[in-house]
């Protein structure tokens, strides 16, 4: 709906749970996976950015992403790696789920293959959609993800190195939480931020090396 104050747009609710709810309380099924890896893979290439479970929900078995305020981010894939090392990201479930690893990578790649043999009418979209500059740098945005034979095994790679930085933080994060169940209280104020920042979530220490804190590992040891 065009308005004075700008665009519109509408869409039903699905009344659902967030997917950080639904990884601490129910079991994720093949299908869930399934959809996941769906999202992963386009979300990659259309550069979708603030990726993190509290951003689907599921509704009556379907994954619908949320809040999607980022599109065609330049080297997206360095914040999207960033949020797999914290547990943010879609493949974060194959730490809880590993037996369902071959399905997610497969799935990947079938629907970068799908999005390929598609990729004329994806660019007649953003034409139709975005203002024709901006429709061209984001064209070329897209079609140079696709057409790169090699993205799907160079991003499995670049997950998999920080899906194992994602475990050893799951480590510290489960020894922080035993030592305040010990002591009731950690006397450093970053801890205690972290500790309750990722309490009741599969999240671990996010953006820690972003902002240069890893010595505070040392502090739970």
């Amino acid at each position: 709906v065009q308005t004075a104050v700008g665009l519109w747009q509408f869409s039903d609710y699905c009344k659902g749970k967030q997917l950080t709810g639904y990884l601490k309380e129910d079991e994720l099924s093949e299908q869930d996976i399934v959809q996941l890896a769906q999202q992963a893979c386009i979300g990659d290439v259309f550069g979708r950015g603030d990726r993190h479970f509290e951003n689907y929900i599921i509704s009556d078995n379907i994954i619908y992403p949320v809040d999607i305020a980022y599109l065609f981010w330049p080297d997206n894939e360095t914040w999207v790696n960033r949020y797999v090392a914290g547990g943010q990201s879609e493949p974060c479930v194959l730490r809880q789920y590993p037996n369902f690893e071959k399905t997610y990578w497969a799935v990947y790649n079938d629907t970068f293959n799908y999005l390929y043999e598609n990729i004329t009418q994806i660019k007649n979209i953003i034409f139709s959609f975005f203002p024709k500059k901006v429709a061209s740098d984001y064209a070329v945005f897209v079609c140079d993800r696709l057409s790169n034979k090699d993205y799907v095994a160079l991003r499995k790679e670049s997950v998999n190195t920080h899906l194992e930085i994602y475990s050893q933080r799951y480590i510290f994060k489960e020894k922080l939480e035993k030592a305040m169940d010990r002591l009731n209280y950690i006397d450093n104020d970053l801890l205690r931020m972290y500790y309750y920042s990722n309490l009741n979530r599969s999240t671990a220490f996010f953006l820690i090396d972003y902002f240069n804190r890893e010595d505070l590992f040392q502090l739970i040891l």
